[in-house]
């Protein structure tokens, strides 16, 4: 239960100030242990429950989904059509740089035939070393060119293996001539391999904003001149618009803020300053770009309509052709306002748009990337076996197919130990270690020691 919410700026090394408090605060005492959740965690939290509610209300898009992963699930596996020769399988064989011969072994082949003909949930299970990346790069390439998979959702528990397993993925359709659109989501940069940074959604998002804004002049030129207004002219007004009113519009909002008597001292002394070296930028370029002097007392919006009147001067423009410009203008700013603007989604785009969609179980699950309300035709999830059930729900709730990866013969899923016994209370079992193994088995080894997991696992 909560206590409380941490205020930061009220706090200090060793004592913590709370707002919010709850009834139960009332109740604390010398000796009891609190446990400080990040407004992070907490979000991490909601998404994940939020997916494992959705399949357990059977409202994934495998509706009975969560069935396929009770231990005694005996259902018939679904067949697929889908004949994997060998000579799609010599596609895949290819030299590393030593020299060595690298291929799909005869058991990985087995393999691969099962996990395409049987579903819709599909387990594989290898330790460490055994050319799962490989077998998972071939894999997606074969679904992509000859599935004509439109649709392929790759997650993992670790950044490492999303990165490695996309850049084997591009490899490969580079080296066999497939296109391949990928986009690989992140909250940190840092966390994306070199060979993705190009595919990295923020870097998408800034080149195309950046390719936006400098056609925006270009685009706005040959408009007018449908419109019959002269392209220097309206190239300049544009250039105004874009860059100097739209930094006296900054200006003037910054003066608005001063105005909240919300605000605390030191964060009115920030905007003042802020406020006064924009003015001054601002009156700078007003004077060495115009030659217009403005007064100390003037305010900057007078120097919008004085920058306006000296532009129809230079370029001999009528009143009625400048209103049009005007109004040509504004709206390439418009454009570029609403594209920059925080309630653009264009992660939620990428998502819908791109053949290969890459990020870990839980970041994948940020709100604005929309997995919930999106279909993929397969949903992959590398290192499977370690990943509890609410960061599997995520990507799994929007898949039409899935494929499993992972070994339950290694490192189960971690728990913390107040976590495991906080379940332990609530179950109403013992805290034994037997007891809670058996609890906290994985998924994946619950899926695929199962009887229908003998049907569609390999």
């Amino acid at each position: 239960f909560s206590v409380g919410e941490v205020v930061l700026k009220q706090s200090e090394l060793n004592e913590v100030r709370l707002t919010k408090l709850r009834f139960k605060a009332h109740n604390l005492s010398e000796g009891d242990i609190l446990f400080f959740r990040t407004k992070q965690d907490r979000a991490s939290y909601e998404k994940r429950k939020a997916a494992l509610q959705c399949l357990l209300d059977r409202e994934g898009v495998i509706s009975n989904l969560v069935t396929y992963f009770d231990p005694s699930c005996s259902l018939p596996a679904q067949g697929y059509d889908i004949d994997v020769t060998d000579d799609d399988f010599a596609r895949y064989d290819r030299e590393d740089d030593h020299g060595n011969t690298i291929s799909l072994n005869e058991q990985q082949r087995q393999a691969f035939r099962k996990l395409m003909q049987h579903g819709p949930l599909s387990l594989l299970q290898g330790p460490p070393g055994t050319g799962k990346t490989e077998f998972i790069a071939a894999f997606v390439h074969y679904l992509i060119e000859k599935q004509q998979v439109q649709r392929v959702l790759l997650v993992s528990q670790s950044h490492e293996a999303v990165n490695t397993a996309a850049e084997r993925i591009r490899n490969h359709c580079a080296r066999l001539g497939t296109s391949l659109d990928v986009v690989r989501f992140s909250n940190r940069e840092g966390a994306v391999s070199t060979g993705l940074k190009d595919v990295y959604s923020n870097s998408i998002i800034t080149e195309k904003k950046e390719l936006f804004r400098a056609e925006a002049k270009h685009r706005a030129a040959s408009l007018g001149r449908a419109l019959g207004l002269e392209s220097g002219y309206l190239s300049a007004l544009v250039n105004v618009e874009l860059k100097l009113f739209r930094q006296i519009d900054h200006a003037e909002s910054l003066s608005d803020s001063l105005s909240n008597q919300k605000l605390d001292a030191d964060d009115i002394k920030e905007l003042k300053k802020s406020l006064f070296e924009l003015q001054q930028t601002i009156r700078l370029s007003i004077r060495e770009e115009f030659e217009i002097d403005l007064a100390p007392e003037d305010e900057l919006g007078v120097a919008k309509q004085r920058v306006i009147e000296k532009l129809n001067r230079e370029f001999a423009v009528r009143p009625d052709e400048a209103l049009r410009a005007k109004a040509l203008a504004k709206i390439s700013r418009d454009m570029l306002d609403v594209l920059e603007t925080e309630g653009v989604n264009y992660d939620e785009f990428l998502a819908r748009s791109r053949q290969l969609v890459a990020g870990t179980c839980v970041g994948i699950g940020q709100h604005h990337i929309g997995i919930r309300d999106n279909q993929y035709d397969w949903v992959i999830i590398d290192e499977a076996a370690r990943s509890i059930s609410s960061e599997l729900a995520i990507a799994m709730q929007a898949g039409k197919r899935i494929l499993l990866v992972g070994d339950h013969k290694q490192l189960p899923p971690l728990y913390t130990i107040p976590h495991k016994q906080a379940l332990a209370r609530r179950l109403g079992i013992s805290t034994s270690a037997n007891d809670l193994d058996v609890m906290l088995q994985s998924d994946f080894a619950r899926a695929f020691e199962s009887g229908f997991g003998g049907q569609v696992g390999a």
